[in-house]
């Protein structure tokens, strides 16, 4: 592999039930392209996974 450096800005929304208006305010800026990195699991044992990818589509 050739070496490279890969660096983009984050963006943070706080707020009781802002996830899903967070998501597509996203993805209207950015477009339909997602990378989800997550670790242990947990995303897809509490149901999050599945919800997020009803949100992206």
């Amino acid at each position: 592999m050739n070496n490279f450096t890969y660096q983009y800005p984050v963006r943070q929304h706080f707020g009781k039930g802002c996830t899903e208006s967070a998501i597509k305010e996203e993805m209207a800026r950015v477009g339909k392209n997602v990378l989800l990195a997550y670790g242990g699991g947990s995303l897809k044992r509490t149901g999050l996974y599945d919800t997020l990818l009803d949100w992206l589509h």
